[in-house]
């Protein structure tokens, strides 16, 4: 066998190890489509010379790093089928650390989890604090969602919704927790992109 062959058989064999929480198929499939890649890469009628083969291993990194970008693409996929929010959040999670998109997609979904559980905390908390839970407006124009943790006195403004924010929050919380794991399924679905092989 061929150094170039050697050499690549040795990095398609640390690549598997590390791609062992895939199924067999999928990665059977990455394997020989990196195999394909590698060959055509090369561009010696098929030989594999250690040099040309060393280059295209190059470019794809290390298999630790090729086998992060496969794996979290996977937890992504199952994600954007799964109706769980934990496996949405871990795989968002998982992508903001290889891609800028996967950061907005994340921060989107903390953004309308923490605003949900804020409208939810409102409308539960305005019975036991009514003076300090509220939407208020605040001199200066600003507006300000109070949720009653800090000690009187109330905010010094004008309190906007009054006892509507019981159920407008209730409501809005309710939507908020519909809304955001449909954002980050779509933001799946819309950015993601399965790990790219160079081609150069």
């Amino acid at each position: 066998m061929a150094d170039g062959a050697r050499t690549l058989d040795g990095y398609l064999s640390e690549l598997r190890a590390r791609l062992r929480n895939l199924p067999d198929a999928e990665a059977s499939e990455i394997l020989e489509e990196l195999r394909s890649h590698v060959r055509d890469s090369v561009g010696t009628g098929g030989e594999l010379t250690e040099r040309g083969v060393a280059a295209a291993l190059e470019r794809l990194g290390s298999p630790a790093e090729l086998a992060s970008l496969y794996k979290t693409d996977s937890l992504l996929v199952r994600a954007g089928r799964s109706r769980s929010p934990w496996l949405l959040s871990w795989s968002l999670f998982r992508w903001a650390t290889v891609s800028v998109a996967g950061g907005f997609a994340l921060l989107g979904l903390i953004t309308g989890y923490v605003l949900a559980a804020s409208f939810f905390i409102a409308a539960l908390v305005k019975p036991l604090a009514p003076g300090r839970v509220g939407l208020w407006w605040l001199p200066g124009g600003e507006i300000s969602l109070h949720l009653g943790f800090v000690a009187p006195p109330p905010p010094r403004g004008e309190e906007l919704l009054g006892w509507w924010i019981v159920p407008m929050g209730l409501v809005l919380g309710a939507g908020a927790l519909w809304l955001t794991p449909r954002f980050g399924r779509w933001a799946i679905r819309r950015f993601r992109r399965t790990p790219l092989v160079p081609t150069r």
